[in-house]
């Protein structure tokens, strides 16, 4: 049996972990569909390793943690949480304008049927560090 000990791939290789970016809530922000579980499967990271790099942001105030329904996730912006209808995750307010889109009652509205990035997503990384 071969066990995993790192990143399962390499662009996750030398990566500054989420934890230690200067604007973790923007990072946080970036993408529309961040749940846990996608955060781990996206970095390679153990429920363990997770865990580790969200308490930073935390300890400083950056996001908070809870549990908010529907969300499948436990790290939230400081920002009004937006409950959406399916197809879509309830968000924080400040991913829709993000992502270029509007709330009209319980849907979204925006320049795609899905809530997605208008740039490429390095884009959206570069603009959350402030490049």
């Amino acid at each position: 049996m071969v066990r995993r000990t790192g990143p399962t791939r390499p662009s996750a290789q030398g990566r500054a972990p989420f934890s230690r970016h200067p604007r973790a809530r923007d990072r946080l922000l970036a993408l529309a569909r961040s749940t846990d579980r996608n955060v781990r499967r996206w970095n390679g990271w153990t429920a363990a390793r997770h865990k580790a790099a969200q308490a930073e942001p935390v300890a400083v105030g950056a996001v908070e943690t809870g549990r908010r329904a529907r969300a499948g996730r436990t790290a939230f912006a400081h920002d009004m949480w937006e409950t959406l209808d399916a197809p879509h995750l309830p968000v924080e307010g400040g991913r829709l304008s993000t992502h270029l889109a509007v709330r009209g009652g319980k849907n979204v509205y925006g320049p795609f049927t899905r809530l997605l990035p208008p740039v490429p997503v390095h884009e959206l990384f570069a603009r959350a560090a402030g490049a």
